[in-house]
């Protein structure tokens, strides 16, 4: 991702620069937003912004966004999200909005420009709505992924200058909302989904965090990062459960950016007042009990009430064989279940198609055997009638 920044922080480099285009005193919000993305014009590629001096249009842009959404809400208290959207395109038909009503007075709102984003609330009664907070200005949370919001953290420099680790303190990123059930003590809850901007690749980043609104300001209750495909990231929330489809990377072989990776799913729980993080339950099980010989395999280490003598060799030969630094197998190709799940064939770039036979031993996979099956491709070396795959 680190190169896509770059790329797009020169492209943006490329366009004319021009003078500031201030509105002019009194003028309303839409005269003030035309002339925010004017002075942004050659410095705003649609993800990222190219130099701290465009910083200060980026943040007059979403100010003025705010100012003609309290003025709109204000005139029409009654107005639905496609009203709201319909208005807001007068501003810029690539506009997009969400909002939810937290209380009879107070509302929460996102916007979206290409994949940068805006997330305050406005409170006030029916006729007076003003921007009351906006998550660009939480200052320095805590939690450092928040910082995401803030509109310098909208610069290319800000990846660039940071290890990959890092990169969730950084911009652009757009808010996905999901209202949640009040809390016991009353207090209104959402959740929000920031979605880091990424200019190319099959896999996303983004983080998830719970909010209280006691009418008054948002609390953050919890916040978590992490990174799902871009076909397969649609969060689902029923009763009091909330599950997000995650990517993870597997220890022993790499996984290409539009692969499935380390497939699995992030559970949480509404509790009566905050909410309990249930960790990640791995949807292919099966895959982290071969990623798991490997790494001990690595290590010289044995499992035998996971892994035969048999298999522990067999992977021993394999290491001695392969890279002795970075992932052992190379990239995965591919894998196949049978349908009696008694036999499952991993495929790498470098150590081509290997069969497993498995077994349940304590409600754990054990892996009994390994044999070579090819070069190639699952695909190839194995046809297993009613096989589940992957990749």
């Amino acid at each position: 991702m680190r190169a896509w920044a770059s790329l797009a922080a020169s492209l943006a480099l490329l366009g004319m620069t021009t003078c500031p285009a201030h509105a002019e005193p009194g003028a309303g919000p839409a005269q003030a937003f035309a002339a925010a993305r004017a002075d942004l014009a050659g410095h705003d590629d649609g993800f990222f912004v190219d130099d701290p001096t465009s910083v200060p249009a980026f943040r007059r842009q979403w100010l003025a966004a705010e100012a003609f959404t309290a003025e709109f809400l204000s005139a029409h208290p009654d107005a639905d999200g496609p009203a709201l959207n319909k208005a807001l395109a007068e501003l810029d038909p690539a506009l997009s909005v969400s909002r939810v009503s937290l209380d009879p007075t107070s509302v929460l709102v996102g916007l979206q420009l290409g994949e940068q984003g805006d997330v305050f609330i406005l409170t006030g009664p029916s006729g007076k709505q003003n921007v009351a907070w906006r998550l660009a200005d939480m200052g320095h949370p805590a939690d450092a992924a928040l910082r995401a919001w803030a509109d310098e953290s909208a610069l290319g420099s800000c990846r660039d200058n940071r290890p990959d680790a890092d990169w969730a303190d950084c911009g652009g990123i757009y808010p996905t909302f999901y209202p949640l059930p009040d809390a016991a003590d009353g207090a209104h809850r959402f959740a929000l989904v920031g979605t880091y901007a990424q200019p190319g690749g099959e896999s996303v980043s983004a983080q998830l965090s719970f909010w209280r609104w006691d009418g008054h300001a948002p609390t953050l209750s919890l916040l978590r990062t992490y990174s799902s495909l871009l076909d397969s990231s649609d969060i689902k929330l029923v009763g009091d459960s909330m599950r997000v489809p995650v990517k993870g990377e597997f220890k022993s072989f790499l996984s290409c950016g539009s692969c499935a990776g380390r497939q699995g799913v992030w559970r949480f729980k509404l509790t009566a007042n905050g909410v309990q993080d249930l960790g990640e339950a791995m949807s292919f099980p099966w895959l982290d009990a071969v990623d798991h010989a490997y790494e001990l395999g690595r290590q010289h280490l044995v499992a035998p009430d996971l892994i035969s003598a048999q298999v522990s060799q067999f992977i021993a030969g394999q290491i001695a064989e392969g890279e002795p630094n970075g992932a052992i197998m190379g990239s995965l190709d591919g894998w196949m279940l049978a349908k009696d799940h008694r036999r499952l064939c991993v495929s790498t770039n470098d150590g081509g198609a290997v069969v497993f036979t498995l077994q349940v031993r304590g409600g754990r996979i054990f892996l009994q055997s390994a044999t070579k099956a090819g070069d190639g491709s699952c695909s190839e070396a194995v046809h297993w009638p009613g096989a589940a795959s992957g990749s």
